[in-house]
């Protein structure tokens, strides 16, 4: 059997051309990457699941060339209705530095030298107003530190380096936000969706299911926000650090049948 233009590995089934699937279905795919805003899907005429592959948010690098941390991968088989409507959210890149909250509920990183990054923001599906699928974002570095990785069920901590660090943020959960560091300063603790925010010039928390915590002084990094993938089926992937690197902006990519 021959195979399908655009899916190398799956075979056309005979007296099927590769124009269209069994019931009428034409295959296609969406790529979604960081506009800043929701941004829609509506699902074909005849689909009822959608392949997905997503990542969120890198977090932002430190002063110190500290790095932030990687977004978290998630993938797998969602079971949809043909005529929905779903919000696509693609998250935002953190920041270097005199960063603010980042599109997708990155943390607000260090507002002065020496500075932290933000935390990246997180990826997700949403029907009816909540997230359904969501890959963690990476926390933000602190000066020295190393953010926290986003995504599995538990995002990462922040990493203490070579210059120290004791109040690193904590990685969001599968259901609660990550602390926040404690150094001389407090970071803020994650919220669902929202990394929480730097205690001095620090990372800011990654974006997620929960986001991660915000380090507490300005060489403490934030924690990644977590994934869900509980409504996913067939071969899922939640994978902590999986996703971008730092800096980068997440994505979103469906494919059907």
């Amino acid at each position: 059997m021959p195979l399908v233009a655009g899916h190398p590995y799956r075979l056309v089934p005979p007296g099927q051309t590769t124009g269209a699937a069994a019931g009428g279905l034409t295959p296609g795919s969406s790529n979604f990457t960081y506009t800043g805003a929701d941004q829609t899907f509506v699902v074909p005429s005849g689909a009822t699941t959608l392949t997905l592959l997503m990542s969120g948010a890198g977090g932002g690098y430190g002063s110190f060339s500290s790095g932030g941390g990687n977004g978290g991968l998630v993938g797998g088989t969602l079971s949809v209705t043909a005529g929905e409507t779903l919000t696509i959210v693609v998250g935002q890149g953190g920041s270097v530095g005199a960063g603010g909250s980042r599109y997708g509920g990155g943390g607000q990183g260090g507002t002065g030298y020496p500075y932290g990054g933000s935390g990246g923001g997180r990826s997700a599906i949403r029907r009816a107003g909540a997230d359904i699928v969501t890959a963690g974002g990476g926390g933000g570095a602190g000066y020295y530190a190393t953010g926290g990785g986003g995504g599995g069920t538990t995002g990462a901590a922040g990493i203490a380096a070579g210059g120290g660090g004791y109040g690193m943020g904590a990685g969001g959960g599968p259901t609660y936000g990550g602390s926040g560091g404690v150094q001389y300063y407090a970071g803020g603790t994650g919220t669902q969706h929202n990394g929480g925010a730097v205690g001095y010039y620090g990372g800011g928390g990654g974006g997620g299911w929960w986001g991660g915590g915000g380090g507490g002084y300005y060489n403490d990094a934030g924690g990644g926000g977590s994934g869900r993938s509980t409504n996913l089926s067939g071969t899922v992937v939640n994978t902590q650090s999986g996703g971008v690197g730092q800096t980068v902006n997440g994505y979103v990519n469906i494919s059907w049948p």
